[in-house]
């Protein structure tokens, strides 16, 4: 590890560690493409004359090329399984830089595998394991302004932590496969080099070696803009046409290039206590190893000192398997559950939003509700109320909630409702340490309830498959998106009859 990145100071500033409920089985729903005639030209006409693809104007359309695959693709496990309660994490960890000065904020969330606390003296088992879900590093700005000093929180680094524990070597019978955008690029290389044959291409297969995946590839506008934005970044370098399509692909790949897992603070710091070892878990003794202070500041709360409470409600609550709708079914309700499940906490982490509580529909206009008043989206024709936002930030959350009003309704909401053609009504309660709680109702149909637990999300993201069929069907069909807009209106945004190829020429 380089000198320069080893911290001189690590601390954890708290630790939080709660019991979990019990949940239903829980599936994988990769991404899968929809690449029809009809669909492509309505993404080329959503992209006409512009300079930059953004998630903004893929809001409404994305849905219509890519979207969690209906039917669920497999059941997905989790250490202990989903019908065990354990404890679920969230870790402040303080890393002062030797050489710089610099301080940065490294938020930790996950779980255990195993409720490894003894409930009267409050100890923590030191071989409990602890794994990680997501990071999110926080940046602390301080401004000086006519009222004073003032502190702007910004999320500098917001990713899920991937890995296969099963993996062993490359000869692992059903392998997993990464579609990261990065992945998606490696995979279209790998498909214009001839003469291979049938090859698995191991840099896109995920192994016990963690990787990041940031939380905005959870999002179908999201995804599908990094995708293309960064494809016609590398295109624009190759305005005369001399690199070969595969060396297009290679250089997008680098423009869509994930963080390194191994450049994170903590798990460089983490690493180096583990004997050099990289990996997505540690046990409580390791974590004494890296500050023999953490257990004076860790907090517990038990199921015997919390309340329960339904999806409606602030307070803390507790989720049992078998009361809420089941995850695998094939029905669009259930796959409208698992976008808002996915990209709802993509948005709130964004935004440093820990907890939120809200209805929104279009059916009628919420007591309470910004519409009509919205001052970052008045056209607005969704009413969205928040009854409760809670954050990483002790300041002022106003900004960021109408932020995420904005988001939601426009690259969320237009999606799963094709443009606010469906009939919707939605209450949920995501939070990010916790449990999501979704109770939804489409086309007038009945309220049905969905649990997730936001503490594991990173074993159901869409990023994820074990067909690698799929994998490599998503990426020609990239390529076949590349090409349709080529072939319809050249670069978007040069102006017309001036316009380089969006690509290779």
């Amino acid at each position: 590890m380089n000198d320069h990145s080893t911290p001189s100071s690590i601390t954890v500033k708290r630790l939080l560690l709660a019991e979990t409920g019990t949940y239903n089985p829980q599936y994988r729903r990769p991404w899968e493409t929809n690449v029809q005639g009809y669909t492509l030209d309505a993404l080329a006409n959503s992209l006409d004359q512009t300079r930059r693809f953004t998630p903004s104007l893929l809001a409404g359309v994305a849905n219509q090329v890519i979207a969690p695959s209906a039917t669920p693709e497999s059941a997905i496990g989790i250490v202990g399984g989903w019908g065990e309660r354990r404890l679920r994490f969230m870790m402040e960890v303080e890393i002062r830089q030797r050489l710089s000065g610099s301080m940065a904020v490294v938020i930790v969330l996950g779980y255990t595998d195993h409720p490894g606390i003894i409930i009267h003296t409050q100890s923590i088992d030191p071989r409990m394991e602890f794994y990680i879900n997501s990071i999110v590093q926080v940046r602390h700005t301080v401004e000086n302004t006519p009222f004073g000093n003032q502190i702007y929180t910004n999320v500098a680094e917001n990713a899920h932590v991937l890995v296969d524990s099963s993996y062993i070597d490359t000869y692992t019978p059903n392998k997993m496969h990464r579609m990261r955008p990065e992945d998606v690029y490696a995979s279209m290389e790998l498909n214009h080099v001839t003469g291979l044959g049938d090859v698995h291409d191991t840099r896109t297969v995920l192994s016990s070696v963690p990787v990041a995946s940031r939380r905005g590839n959870n999002i179908a506008a999201d995804y599908a803009a990094k995708l293309l934005d960064t494809y016609k970044t590398a295109s624009m370098e190759n305005e005369f046409g001399v690199q070969q399509e595969q060396d297009v692909y290679e250089q997008a790949r680098g423009y869509a290039q994930e963080t390194a897992v191994a450049l994170n603070p903590f798990f460089s710091a983490m690493q180096k206590v583990r004997d050099g070892q990289m990996s997505n878990f540690f046990v409580f003794q390791d974590l004494l190893r890296l500050d023999p202070n953490v257990e004076q500041r860790t907090t517990v709360a038990t199921q015997g000192n919390t309340s329960a409470a339904g999806p409606g409600n602030g307070s803390m609550h507790f989720a049992n398997a078998g009361l809420s709708q089941d995850w695998g079914g094939s029905d669009r309700l259930t796959q409208v559950a698992t976008i808002l499940s996915q990209s709802v906490p993509a948005l709130m982490m964004d935004l440093t939003l820990t907890q939120l509580v809200f209805t929104t529909t279009n059916r009628r206009v919420l007591t309470g509700a910004m519409t009509g008043n919205n001052p970052l989206d008045p056209s607005s024709r969704v009413s969205t109320m928040i009854a409760n936002a809670e954050g990483f930030s002790s300041q002022d959350l106003g900004p960021y909630v109408q932020n995420f009003i904005v988001r939601l309704e426009h690259m969320i909401l237009n999606d799963i409702s094709d443009r606010n053609g469906i009939d919707f009504y939605i209450e949920m309660r995501a939070d990010l340490i916790g449990e999501t709680w979704i109770r939804i109702s489409l086309d007038g149909g009945p309220m049905i309830d969905y649990v997730t637990p936001s503490f594991a999300d990173a074993l159901l993201v869409p990023v994820i498959t074990n067909n690698h069929q799929l994998s490599s069907t998503l990426s020609q069909d990239f390529e076949q998106i590349f090409h349709h807009l080529t072939d319809h209106h050249g670069m978007p945004g040069s102006p017309a009859g001036d316009r380089p190829k969006f690509g290779v020429i």
